[in-house]
């Protein structure tokens, strides 16, 4: 069975939690020491994004290995732009919490 991509469900909830520990571990590792710090993101930051409809698992195989979140504007992230500002005041989406586990890194 190829990659897949398909919306994430609460049952999946306590397989990411092991995809997010090792995606915090990468980010160490590379310097990355100041994101993803006190347990983020936790069980009800992706529980709020399954409320969205926007989180995504990956599966290789039929096997979790990776998660995003794609979620509609507005982004209360992005409500201030320092040294900047949109082009338009049109909707978005952004990508939040893409995490992998280390051997399918990159994808």
């Amino acid at each position: 069975m190829p990659r897949s991509i398909r919306e994430a469900r609460a049952e999946d909830i306590p397989q990411l939690m092991p995809v997010f520990d090792a995606a915090r571990q990468i980010m160490r590792q590379s310097g990355n020491t100041s994101q993803w710090v006190n347990g983020y993101p936790s069980e009800d930051v992706v529980r709020n994004d399954l409320a969205r409809h926007g989180g995504f698992v990956i599966e290789d195989d039929g096997q979790l290995v990776g998660y995003f979140a794609f979620l509609p504007s507005p982004e209360p992230t992005y409500a201030q732009i320092c040294e900047g500002a949109w082009l338009d005041d049109e909707s978005y989406y952004v990508i939040h919490r893409l995490a992998s586990l280390p051997d399918v890194h990159g994808i």
